[in-house]
């Protein structure tokens, strides 16, 4: 069996969804409906809704007990694979029903005015099938344990928007996006300098946090990258020479820290640059003469 979501229906919430109970209560047109519009089996009752969002509907699921006045599920009873509750009202305390989802592939839950403690229990239901997690946009703080987990297929993580603090774990280095943005992390050595393998990861957003001292020089376990953006920290002392190893990054953010010194020379072997933004630093020096020889596809340059 896959059931693709549960979603409460919340219609005054813009953006969220809206039930529209069938006129025919069947169950084996309703299940013929779905199998045919996106290609699923129930074995629960399922009823069709629809994602507001202007000309554009996305056709999703619901799971509902059919009595004389409709009612939520709140205590799923099965597993979901793919949860998708944007911009839905569940907060302001973080739903407890989620405890009971321990295969999903997809959590996405965004802009859901949840305003809690992320619970430990939450972390340890991440297996190595997820494929997308979404939590960004609410209010969640704690900080997040190092589980052992290894992602098979490379998932996008984003907790950006969040007041999460504390060290980045280390097992996010096997996702292929990972956006941290706007939190209250503090270390970033136990994640970016872990020898577990980092080579899926191809976006890393850790800007607006708390980060301090001296930039990290573990660059070159990160293969894959094309995305640095490590701005409106409080990063100090100089750009060491292992973020030119990163040959394949088009965008590098490091802007509003309190760096000092030059542009190290390694960097231009960046030559996939595409975006060099390290102003608002306390960078000295004359401009480097390579950053126009050597860098042929830079577009925006901020010094």
């Amino acid at each position: 069996m896959s059931i693709v979501a549960i979603i409460p229906p919340d219609p005054s919430r813009k953006g969220c969804v809206r039930w529209i109970p069938s006129k025919d209560d069947n169950f084996p047109l309703m299940e013929k409906y779905l199998q045919t519009t996106i290609g699923f089996t129930a074995t629960f009752l399922v009823m069709p809704c629809v994602l507001n969002a202007g000309k554009r509907k996305k056709l999703l699921c619901m799971v509902a007990r059919l009595q004389s006045n409709f009612e939520f599920v709140a205590v799923p009873p099965f597993q979901l694979d793919k949860i998708f509750l944007i911009s839905c009202k569940l907060g302001p305390n973080f739903p407890k029903w989620l405890q009971t989802q321990t295969n999903f592939s997809i959590l996405e839950i965004s802009n859901t005015g949840i305003s809690d403690m992320a619970p430990q229990w939450f972390w340890g239901l991440l297996t190595p099938n997820l494929l997308w997690l979404n939590v960004s946009y609410n209010n969640l703080w704690g900080t997040i344990p190092n589980f052992p987990v290894g992602f098979i297929g490379s998932p996008n993580i984003s907790l950006a928007f969040n007041r999460f603090e504390g060290s980045v774990p280390s097992f996010l280095r096997s996702a292929s996006i990972v956006d941290l943005s706007n939190n209250k992390f503090s270390e970033s050595l136990t994640f970016l300098c872990d020898n577990t393998s980092a080579e899926a990861l191809a976006m890393l957003d850790i800007s607006s946090n708390q980060f301090s001292g001296q930039l990290s020089d573990c660059w070159t376990s990160f293969t894959s990258l094309i995305y640095l953006d490590l701005s409106n920290n409080n990063l100090s002392w100089e750009i060491l020479p292992s973020i030119g190893s990163l040959l394949g990054l088009q965008a590098l953010i490091i802007r509003n820290n309190s760096l000092i010194g030059e542009l190290p020379l390694s960097l231009k072997s960046c030559t996939s640059l595409k975006m060099l933004d390290v102003g608002k630093n306390r960078l000295s020096g004359s401009i480097p003469s390579w950053i126009g020889e050597e860098l042929q596809q830079l577009q925006m340059l901020s010094l």
